[in-house]
């Protein structure tokens, strides 16, 4: 078999050399792209704020038109439906935010604590656009104590400076739930269309003004 020669083995060589190191080439460019598209997408996915007052307005408006809806259906299969229709709708607004909101505006309508004073529970209503929330920790009987006021805390301190009746800014998080998208306590599909009751977990409470 005829050998190259020598000058021809060392071009070979060169081009074998050169070969390699553009795809080397190539290949960095394009884990250097899949990295800056990681960080790109991580940063969206990070990139979440928490709804504000004029987010409260829209998260009672979603919401608005799902009694009528559960009223004027025709049976349990379609009033079912509408619940879970209207369940999704709060979640899917909610998660925007991480479920997390701020300074969000009710009225006062209940403060308890329990015998000696070591836990409070806190009911704040807010009617905007015509329709009823209610927002409140968890019950001062429950097994669950994750979102009762602590006493010697911020919050506990906070509330015990306010009366039912009285406007006030608050803070906190939904509890996310897989029977309803968040955690709402009403006893039947239709109290949880018509007028819902969300657990939170408070951050603060303090007076409107």
């Amino acid at each position: 078999m005829e050998q190259l020669p020598q000058k021809g083995k060392k071009r070979v060589g060169c081009l074998v050399i050169i070969g390699i190191t553009f795809l080397v080439i190539i290949g960095l460019i394009g884990i250097f792209r899949g990295v800056d598209q990681f960080h790109e997408v991580s940063q969206k996915e990070t990139s979440v704020f928490p709804l504000d007052e004029s987010n409260q307005l829209s998260f009672h408006s979603i919401q608005a038109g799902f009694p009528r809806q559960y009223e004027k259906a025709k049976n349990e299969i379609q009033k079912s439906a509408i619940f879970n229709t209207c369940n999704k709708a709060r979640r899917d607004f909610l998660i925007k935010g991480n479920y997390t909101v701020v300074d969000w505006i009710g009225t006062i309508t209940n403060i308890k604590t329990d015998q000696g004073g070591d836990f409070a529970h806190v009911e704040i209503n807010s009617n905007l656009g015509g329709f009823k929330v209610t927002y409140m920790n968890e019950s001062l009987y429950s097994i669950f104590e994750t979102t009762l006021l602590k006493k010697g805390t911020t919050i506990y301190n906070q509330v015990a400076e306010l009366t039912v009746g009285q406007k006030v800014r608050f803070s906190g998080r939904f509890i996310p739930s897989e029977d309803r998208g968040v955690k709402e306590i009403s006893l039947t599909e239709k109290g949880c269309v018509d007028a819902p009751e969300f657990i939170l977990s408070f951050d603060e409470i303090r007076k409107y003004r």
